[in-house]
């Protein structure tokens, strides 16, 4: 995971002044980079008014708000899964019988 996250704002520098992301960009900084990008190019083409330009801006930086959350979510969610199923991998070799089951029911092998 990244160390350093970057607002809507940062992304919206970047994309108006077309320079590009950092290689550490997370999915939803990328889709949205590519929003403004196209965005931008429409305005620039006269494709998009200012106010429809401004809209569809709004909107796009909006949903990065709601994305980027759960974005975050499934990467704290996915690393504490890969941790809990290192512990997990070794219980299962080395724990109690209850202790297996549960490594079992964790990793798939056991369906109850």
């Amino acid at each position: 995971m990244r160390g350093d996250i970057m607002s809507g704002k940062d992304i919206d520098t970047l994309a108006r002044a077309d320079k590009p992301l950092p290689e550490d960009a997370g999915l939803c900084d990328m889709m949205l980079y590519r929003i403004l990008s196209a965005i931008y190019a429409e305005y620039r083409e006269g494709i998009l008014s200012a106010s429809d330009a401004k809209d569809a801006k709004h909107q796009a930086m909006t949903k990065h708000g709601d994305l980027e959350l759960w974005e975050r979510v499934f990467r704290d969610h996915a690393r504490r899964m890969v941790e809990i199923g290192a512990v997990l991998n070794e219980v299962n070799h080395d724990g109690c019988p209850k202790c297996q089951k549960i490594a079992k029911i964790f990793d798939g092998r056991l369906n109850s």
